[in-house]
């Protein structure tokens, strides 16, 4: 093993020739290990190559983190005017010949071996029965998220069993969820059974018989409520075994409830992952560290949040030039003034406004200014520090995040209002039967929303689209997933966008601006809108025309939700056109395609709703509209006048007919200063004929 270091030196000083330059030292260290002490001492480019001592490279400690430093020491006065600058090129790398061993099979070290934070990728592949049930898919699904919660930089993909070829068992860690009849190759592989009972969950971890670097875990059980307990316990992470590592029997699964959401957590750095960090000088450094407050819970506002740093720091440090700022999102909450009291291990309160927290990821951000009592010391960069240590930590009053208003039906809410319960148990996929892009896309979804709440358990529902049991449908927040035509439901749902279930497109006349598509451009949807079941969730969509439609429109939620300002958008490959809905109808287009019978019966636009799209300029509205010189519908006046005077006007409206009113009277404005003038024309003739009579009279 080595390091292969590419840097460029350059020597500056306006008042010396170069001849009379002096250099420095360049000293390396990995992992506190040191490697060399290189001269510096002429301009230009070289390559140093170092060899790594293995017992250097750390694979365990610092969170399996190796460091590389680089500390260049000069002889400069503190007044010198010499510059010297020691660049490290993008081209330098590390060498590290490596070989594959057999990974330690034990359950209770989950998610080990999938996710193994190497600097080689962790991707494993989860294999389905070729014609799953419901719920079998509801145990994937789970599964998935339970592996989005666990194992966050782990790439997870799918296949039919079918599918699974020699060259795949043989480079891939594999995870079966189903049924042991399901997958007759499994008993190629060498798993150590255990006894159960036939509604028991089975976790079983064994090597690849394809290649010992890997491994094969199965989740399942006799029969499929077995396969959904193992699935569910596989998200909690802590398994326990018995007497072997490599099986895991699950009687059981317990959702249970908390009898007050009210709770104060306190989490410290330690807990986090967070180690020891030290700030140095003498210039402004800073750290930052993250944590997580579940969408469903929120910080009490009648109550004090705090932080609690437990710090030291050096005793060369000038205390009058010398602070930390703490920053909480951004926003400053608190100044730290250093002096002798902090020579020992100190601690100092923060108090943390409620305000400034925000659901979902959270940073606590230090910058220092550490200045050294002398500026000119050899030691001012070790003798400048200000130490953070692992057991500082939060205290916040968390409450249950009540909603007091209609779920949030816009895309780049994602993954809200799904994510407001914690284990998931509001939200059901609705899939086609047979439809493996689909079901992909359904694991994506459920790996990211995994990611995203803090449940314990985690608890999908899983319907197929051909049965959807009312249960589902009153009961969840639900996501569809797959082509227009596979899914029956979506002609219960009042889209404002009618579809073809010929095409599985959308009619793209009804969108702002009409296009010609070619057929042969694979075309994703994405839609939220609330739910007609029940009030309180919604209905989101996830749709194409193809298999790769639907993965377009998929990764486009997951990847570029922040950009998806509406409730509706339109996935081309690599462009996303995004509205809100309802559209208003285009000029050109024709109504007839929403009547036919290959067309959902799905609620359009009427001529008097308004239209609502992204903002545009209201004085470059109010100018088109005074030159297109349209008149006023009676019809869109009369049902605006009508309009409850309780309903609040989109922030993003765009008007339609409606607005051609408003402009109509806005042109009709300049009648009354006009009539005014006209007025006091008259009134001061008047006036002026009576005052010369008046003059004359009195002559």
């Amino acid at each position: 093993a080595e390091v292969v270091l590419n840097i460029t030196t350059v020597f500056h000083d306006n008042n010396l020739p170069t001849d009379q330059l002096t250099g420095g030292l360049l000293q390396i260290t990995f992992n506190g290990t040191l490697l060399d002490i290189i001269p510096i001492e002429t301009n230009g480019t070289q390559t140093i190559t170092l060899p790594l001592p293995l017992s250097a490279i750390s694979s365990q400690g610092n969170n399996g983190r190796n460091v590389l430093s680089l500390d260049l020491k000069t002889n400069f006065g503190c007044n010198s005017t010499q510059d010297i600058i020691v660049g490290i090129q993008s081209t330098s790398y590390f060498k590290l010949p490596h070989q594959f061993t057999e990974p330690q099979l034990d359950l209770e070290q989950f998610p080990y071996p999938l996710q193994q934070n190497s600097f080689l990728p962790d991707e494993a592949v989860l294999i389905t029965p070729d014609t799953p049930t419901a719920s079998e898919l509801e145990a994937i699904m789970n599964t998935a998220a339970g592996l989005g919660r666990l194992t966050r930089r782990t790439t997870i993909n799918m296949m039919p069993y079918s599918a699974l070829t020699d060259d795949l068992r043989a480079v891939n860690h594999l995870i079966f969820v189903g049924l042991p009849e399901d997958f007759p190759i499994m008993a190629d592989i060498a798993f150590v059974d255990a006894a159960a009972d036939e509604s028991d969950g089975m976790l079983q971890i064994a090597a690849s018989p394809w290649n010992p670097a890997k491994v094969v875990l199965y989740i399942g059980g006799a029969t499929e409520t077995g396969v959904n307990k193992a699935a569910k316990a596989l998200g909690l992470g802590a398994i326990r075994t018995g007497s072997s590592k490599q099986t895991a029997v699950i009687n059981d699964i317990y959702f249970e409830l908390p009898a007050e959401q009210a709770a104060t957590r306190i989490q410290s750095f330690g807990n986090l992952g967070y180690e020891l960090t030290t700030l140095r000088g003498p210039d402004m450094a800073s750290a930052s560290f993250n944590f997580y407050i579940p969408p469903e819970l929120k910080v009490n506002e009648e109550e004090t949040a705090s932080f609690t740093l437990l710090y030291n720091h050096s005793a060369l440090l000038n205390y009058e030039l010398s602070g930390i700022n703490i920053l909480l999102n951004g926003s400053p909450v608190k100044s730290l003034r250093i002096d002798e009291n902090g020579l020992n291990l100190s601690h100092e309160l923060v108090e943390l406004p409620a305000r400034l927290f925000q659901p979902g990821d959270n940073t606590l951000r230090f910058v220092s200014e550490l200045a050294p009592i002398d500026a000119c010391s050899g030691f001012k960069v070790e003798g400048s520090w200000f130490n953070i240590f692992p057991e500082s930590s939060f205290n916040l009053p968390l409450i249950e995040n009540l909603r007091d208003k209609a779920p949030a039906v816009i895309l780049n809410q994602y993954p809200l209002p799904l994510a407001y319960d914690a284990s998931l148990a509001t939200t059901a996929f609705i899939l086609p039967p047979n439809d493996t892009a689909a079901w992909f896309a359904a694991l994506q979804i459920a790996y990211q929303l995994g990611d995203a709440v803090s449940g314990d358990l985690l608890d999908i529902q899983v319907a197929l689209a051909n049965d959807v049991p009312e249960s589902i449908r009153t009961e969840n927040n639900l996501v569809l997933i797959g082509r227009p035509s596979d899914l029956p439901i979506l002609s219960e749902l009042k889209l404002p966008v009618p579809v073809s279930l010929e095409t599985n497109r959308f009619e793209h006349n009804r969108l702002p601006v009409e296009y010609d598509i070619p057929s042969d451009v694979s075309l994703g949807y994405l839609n939220i809108l609330p739910s007609p079941w029940h009030i309180d969730y919604v209905v989101l969509s996830i749709l194409g025309d193809s298999d790769e439609g639907i993965q377009n429109a998929t990764a486009n939620l997951l990847v570029n939700r922040r950009n998806l300002n509406g409730d509706f958008a339109v996935i081309e490959s690599d462009q996303t056109f995004v509205t809100m809905t309802p559209l208003p109808k285009s000029s050109g287009g024709t109504s007839s395609a929403s009547q036919t019978t290959d067309t959902a019966g799905l609620e359009t636009a009427t001529e008097g709703e308004t239209a609502v799209s992204p903002p545009a300029d209201t004085t470059a509205s109010d100018t088109t509209a005074t030159e297109t010189n349209e008149t006023p519908d009676p019809a869109a006046t009369e049902q605006a006048q009508s309009a409850p005077e309780n309903n609040p006007p989109q922030p993003t409206a765009a008007t339609g007919q409606s607005s051609t009113n408003q402009n109509a009277a806005k042109r009709n404005l300049p009648m009354l200063p006009v009539a005014v003038l006209v007025v006091c024309t008259i009134a001061l003739a008047i006036f002026g004929i009576i005052f010369f009579f008046t003059r004359k009279k009195r002559s």
